[in-house]
């Protein structure tokens, strides 16, 4: 069985606060669920949320950098 992280783990993971999560799960934007009164995580959904947000930036050939 996949292990599972807790709300702490997730955000050192994610190198943000751990309020930060919380008002994502308050929001419903990141895959979670509650085992009693707090919020698991499996990793592998974590890494698969964050694949689906990842969004590679290429630069505009037709636009002119800043003077």
């Amino acid at each position: 069985m996949e292990n599972l992280m807790s709300v702490d783990q997730v955000a050192e993971y994610l190198q943000v606060h751990r309020n930060t999560v919380f008002n994502l799960l308050k929001r419903d934007k990141m895959p979670a669920f509650k085992l009693g009164s707090v919020y698991r995580f499996r990793k592998s959904q974590i890494d698969a949320w964050i694949d689906s947000k990842h969004q590679v930036l290429t630069p505009d050939p037709n636009r002119r950098p800043y003077e």
